[in-house]
């Protein structure tokens, strides 16, 4: 269809074209005003096709081309053919020749009106030559809008008419605008336009709008400088019609906020209400209909200029109809409009400077009265923010007098709801309300009064406060009272109060239960943390409340309302207060354990060093110690309630101790161990500094050093006696401790650890350590002072070495603290000062050795993990002292060791040596073994005699003697076996007498260990040692010593077994078998019948019968086993023999059987 329009358009524009070619007549004719020719011709300027542009212009050009200068449009026609090119470019171009055209040419309204009467009488033309009447002058802009009024009524059916208000709109808006007055034509359209109800819809900027929206839109688009008055209650009216759309008042609300003034926001509501209704004394009643009305508009005005709000005119006229509607109950929006309204006085209370809130204050009694008549909690909170932001000196006694009231009421109200937008203004209203109330009562001399019973107001609201907020409230609320007066007291009150917490069951309902101690003490701690930033406040804040609590005195009572029958229980007032004291010092005690107050009283005395300031931090922590020490002592013994009170004073004493970094520590710590201090204060401050000290923190400065070592040492020395067996112990461990952090390499720290050695290593300080654990520090805090300074400490050993080895007698040492703490010093001792204690070395080997008798004999008295850490010291220090004393020193003291440890009752001592020695030839080499292989051989000579020495313990006998074989063979085994040789037949020669039954004995035991160790090796003296034992066993029968024989056989039994175990018959005694065999047989059915005999015997015969292989010798044995089992009496069993032939255990089955057939015979 367009194409079609489009080549009829170019059709006519061609035969136009030749008519105006051919007749100049036709030319001037259509050029006069009257033609409606060049109208339409300018129409097809604004063609979309560049080729109607093209042969339009060609027409206008051939127009021209006749005589016809004179012409009514000949100048729009020069105009058109000069700017031809931008024409065909873009037909848009045509407005900015039109401005040209005006500015040039003094016929241009003329020729314009012209063309507009022309357009107005054809939409489609004044579409398309809307644009260019961009320009004309105001005449002609009426006509137009008395056209569009007109079209108005026809867009709801006539779609030419929709789209000419939509080009007339768009093109022509602007244009309109600026013709906009009081009345006439221009201002009769857009009134028309904005209260139009028509849902049809129209183009504007690219939407879909109503016809109203459009034309408000238009307006804001190109808002009048100078609106009409009736243009702003036009909009305003708007909002009481019925069927207006939300769009609708959404575009007229945008418009009113572009035009508004602050002389027009207050003539406004009076336009709504009418002249003098915002008089005081008017008591005009409107009717409900018309007030209704009236509410409505108010409200979308106050909506309107909601964001503009500023003007203190305007709380004189809200206020009033904030008056008005508080009576107003019954409408719908009742309260919508009281929120709407207290919400405007807010805004504007927010933005008044304070000079002018003072000018225009606010109806205080109004703003209360909205509190407490509102039923919606939005709208009082938004009240009570009200009064809180207009709070003025010109109305403050009124919230003075109301005060108390009003806080109860946000305490019930604000702080118990979910919401954060109320919780926020009950804040707000406590930070702006409370310094005001507070300077109206300061005049009055109340503050002290007013501000305990707001704090008591709010702890009681807070057991139904949502935890989350309770912090954050209750640190608004101490920052305006005055944290530093009122914590400590809130503190107190809060401990005393009875907290909840709400919770939801699993069905979803709210309930509310009890919080526990912990849960509150850790509500209290998160409040503390709120005021980090200020620890000096928080610890001057904890000293004020432990002095105010020392007694219960009439003024605390009252504070924290403690009044006979308060408790349901019938508890006494006295017996209350401490329940209080008590839950109060498990708070402080549980906040000094919080890492967030540590952190925050670290910073707070890094801060005042680095400023190089006095701290009073630090003052405060001294105070409060100081505080605590009064406090203690004031304490009484009594009831259950006061001995509670002293383990919670001490509680709190050591954390505060502990808290303190231990930079700050010294000067605080020096003072509360000084010997003016009791003794409870003293031993708590040594057990914090011990265990401050054992984490290996540096508590001191070089400058603080004298202070604290001067202090430590006066305890420990103890000259008038008169510190305590445990502060003595704890000064020493502390002492220990300080040592291990000294740097050695500190030549000055050096020289003051030295003059404290000299003090408590004089033999007067050593003997003054009587008690056990007292012994057992000062072993251990010397060593380690010895330790620290090195080899400047050698002057010192003599006096503390003599001490110590005296205790080291076995009659001294009581206890496994001193034990342990001997062993734990000798140790360091020696792997410290090795080279220095040779004058001492046999006596601390035997008092080592000692020391390992006396731990076995005490085994039961102590636990078994005592026992076995105990067990594993004593074996480091047998591997310190054969580590540390060279083994020809070693070797000399040996055998005066062994006589001085042969003489207790328990022979472990000698085992003990045994394994340091043992353990000293291990690290020796072959030479300096064989340089001193006389002297072991005469050591070895001897104890291997023990056995047959007096009162020898028979039971640990056999032990002793493996000891020390275990010796000798760390010994012997450094040797060649021929340098062995020697040394093991003199031993032998202990076995020569056959009468001395002990010597046989030993020689055999250590041939069995040693035969068991060498082996094969060991054949060198087997056929010597095999023959002895054959003797032996062969002239035995005789002896008398039962006992002792029978030890001698098991031994020989078992040397023997070893021998043949590793070594064959042929090799050895091929000559003398039988009689080996004899001799071993004639004891199988003997007179000794017990098991551990008979099963050392029956394994030397399975050895003897497993070493060869000879029928002969098989032949042998065989015979005189079956003639031994011949006796009727004989218990020998070949089944228990190892390496019997079969057919003696057949044999023997047979004689079993012949037995049982002649008893039932």
């Amino acid at each position: 269809m367009e194409d079609i329009v489009k080549d009829i358009h170019l059709l006519a524009l061609e035969a136009l074209t030749d008519v105006f070619d051919k007749r100049t007549d036709v030319v001037k004719k259509s050029m006069s005003f009257e033609s409606q020719v060049i109208p339409g011709l300018m129409g097809g300027l604004w063609s979309a096709s560049k080729k109607v542009r093209k042969k339009t212009i060609k027409c206008c050009q051939k127009a021209l081309d006749k005589p016809v200068a004179r012409a009514n449009y000949a100048p729009l026609l020069k105009i058109v053919i000069a700017h031809k090119e931008a024409v065909l470019a873009n037909p848009d171009n045509l407005v900015d020749a039109m401005k040209n055209f005006q500015e040039e040419n003094r016929s241009f309204n003329a020729i314009m009106l012209a063309l507009v009467e022309t357009a107005l009488g054809t939409n489609e033309l004044l579409i398309a030559l809307s644009k260019m009447f961009k320009y004309v002058e105001s005449k002609s802009l009426i006509a137009i809008a008395l056209h569009l009024t007109a079209l108005l009524a026809k867009v709801d059916h006539d779609s030419l008419a929709r789209k000419t208000l939509e080009a007339v709109l768009a093109n022509l808006g602007s244009s309109l605008i600026r013709c906009l007055g009081e009345t006439g034509p221009v201002w009769d359209f857009f009134e028309s336009g904005l209260r139009s109800m028509s849902v049809t819809m129209i183009q504007h900027n690219g939407l879909d709008k109503s016809v109203a929206c459009a034309v408000i839109d238009t307006m804001i688009d190109s808002a009048p400088e100078n609106a009409p008055s009736s243009l702003f209650f036009a909009l305003i009216e708007l909002s009481k019609e019925d069927n207006v759309t939300a769009e609708h008042l959404a575009s007229a609300r945008k418009l009113l906020q572009s035009l508004l003034s602050d002389k027009v926001k207050i003539n406004l509501l009076t336009n709504i209400w009418g002249d003098g209704f915002f008089c005081q004394n008017k008591k005009k009643v409107l009717p409900i209909s018309d007030e209704v009305s009236k509410w409505r508009m108010t409200n979308f005005y106050l909506e309107t200029i909601f964001d503009q709000l500023g003007q203190a005119d305007l709380i004189q006229p809200l206020s009033f109809l904030l008056k008005r509607a508080l009576q107003q109950n019954n409408q719908t929006d009742h309260s919508y409009t009281l929120d709407l309204l207290i919400s405007s006085l807010l805004e504007i209370t927010n933005s008044l400077k304070p000079e002018v809130k003072e000018d225009n204050p606010m109806d205080t009694e109004l703003v209360v009265q909205c509190i407490r008549g509102c039923a919606d909690p939005n709208t009082k909170a938004l009240a009570l923010m009200l009064l809180a932001k207009s709070t003025v000196s010109s109305n403050v006694e009124y919230i003075l007098h109301n005060s108390i009231q009003l806080f109860t009421f946000v305490g019930s109200h604000f702080l118990q709801m979910e919401s954060k937008a109320s919780f926020d203004i009950a804040c707000t209203a406590i930070d702006v309300l409370v310094p005001h109330i507070l300077k109206a009562a300061e005049s009055k001399h109340q503050v002290e009064e007013l501000s305990v019973t707001i704090l008591e107001t709010f702890v009681d609201a807070s057991s139904d406060m949502p935890r989350h907020r309770f912090c954050i409230f209750m640190q608004v609320l101490l920052n305006r009272l005055g944290a530093e007066e009122y914590l400590w007291l809130l503190t107190l009150l809060l401990t005393k109060a009875e907290a909840r917490k709400k919770h939801y069951d699993i069905v979803g309902s709210q309930k509310s239960s009890k919080l526990t101690n912990e849960e509150k003490c850790q509500q209290l701690i998160d409040l503390y943390a709120m005021f980090g930033h200020q620890p000096a406040l928080l610890l001057k804040s904890l000293n004020r409340m432990i002095l105010q609590t020392k007694s219960c005195n009439k003024s605390i009572q009252k504070l924290l309302s403690i009044t006979e029958g308060s408790n349901k229980a019938g508890s006494s007032v006295e017996e209350l207060f401490d329940s209080v004291r008590i839950r109060m010092l498990a708070f402080v005690h549980k906040l000094f354990s919080s890492a967030e107050f540590l952190r925050s009283i670290v910073q707070g005395l890094q801060i005042s060093n680095a400023a190089d300031e006095d701290s009073q931090v630090q003052e405060n922590l001294q105070s409060l110690l100081e505080c605590i020490v009064l406090t203690m002592d004031s304490q009484g013994e009594g009831t259950k309630y006061r001995r509670q009170l002293g383990n919670c004073y001490e509680k709190v004493f050591e954390a505060v101790l502990a808290l303190i970094p231990m930079t700050y520590f010294t000067p605080i710590l020096a003072k509360l161990i000084s010997l003016k201090q009791p003794s409870n204060i003293q031993r708590k401050a040594l057990e914090v500094l011990n265990a401050r000290l054992n984490q290996h923190e540096q508590i001191y400065d070089d400058d603080d050093l004298d202070e604290i070592l001067e202090a430590l040492t006066t305890l420990i020395e103890n000259k008038n006696k008169d510190v305590s067996a445990v502060n003595q112990q704890i000064a020493l461990l502390c002492m220990k401790a300080l040592a291990k952090t000294l740097n050695p390499d500190n030549q000055d720290c050096a020289e003051k650890m030295m003059e404290v050695c000299t003090r408590i290593s004089t033999q007067t300080v050593l003997e003054s350590f009587t008690q056990d654990p007292v012994i057992g520090a000062g072993i251990l805090c010397i060593t380690h002072v010895l330790e620290c300074l090195g080899m400047q400490a050698v002057v010192h050993l003599k006096s503390f070495v003599s001490w110590l080895l005296n205790i080291m007698d076995r009659q001294v040492v009581k206890s496994i603290i001193v034990l342990n703490s001997l062993v734990v010093s000798m140790q360091k001792l020696m792997d410290k000062f090795a080279g220095f204690l040779n004058p001492y070395y046999q006596r601390i080997v035997v008092a080592s050795c000692q020391l390992s008798a006396w731990h076995r004999g005490n085994k039961a008295s102590v636990s078994e993990l005592e026992y076995r850490q105990c067990g594993h010291r004593l074996k480091q220090l047998h591997s310190a002292l054969s580590n540390g004393i060279p083994f020809h020193v070693l070797l000399k003291l040996a055998p005066l060791a062994y006589r001085d440890t042969k003489t207790d009752d328990d022979p472990v001592a000698i085992i003990a040596l045994a394994g340091i020695m043992a353990d000293n030839v291990a690290n020796v080499n072959k030479a300096e073994i064989l340089s001193s292989a006389s002297l072991a051989m005469e050591f070895f000579m001897e104890v291997f005699k023990y056995r047959q020495e007096d009162n020898v313990n028979i039971n640990l006998v056999d032990d002793v003697e493996e000891a020390l074989v275990t010796t000798f063979l760390a010994f012997g085994l450094k040797l060649s076996l021929d340098d062995f040789k020697p040394l093991f037949y003199k031993l032998f020669n202990l076995a020569l007498d056959n009468d001395n039954l002990k010597g046989i004995i030993t020689v055999y035991h250590i041939s069995s260990l040693v035969a068991q160790k060498l082996k094969s090796l060991f054949n060198f003296v087997s056929e010597m040692i095999v023959q002895k034992a054959t003797g032996i066993l062969q002239n035995c029968k005789d002896k008398r010593e039962e006992a002792t024989k029978k030890t001698m056989l098991t031994f020989i039994f078992e040397a023997l077994a070893a021998i043949f175990k590793y070594n064959r018959v042929d090799s050895l005694l091929m000559k003398s078998y039988e009689d080996h065999v004899n001799a071993l047989l004639e004891h199988l059915d003997g007179t000794i019948h017990e098991d551990v005999f008979l099963d050392k015997l029956r394994e030397c015969l399975g050895e003897l019968a497993a070493t060869t292989e000879d029928e002969t010798q098989w032949k042998y044995l065989n015979y005189q086993v079956l003639m031994l089992i011949r006796n009727q009496n004989s218990k020998v069993n070949p089944h228990h023999i190892p390496g019997v032939p079969t057919s003696l255990k057949i044999s023997w089955k047979a004689k079993k059987l012949v037995k049982v057939c002649l008893h039932f015979s």
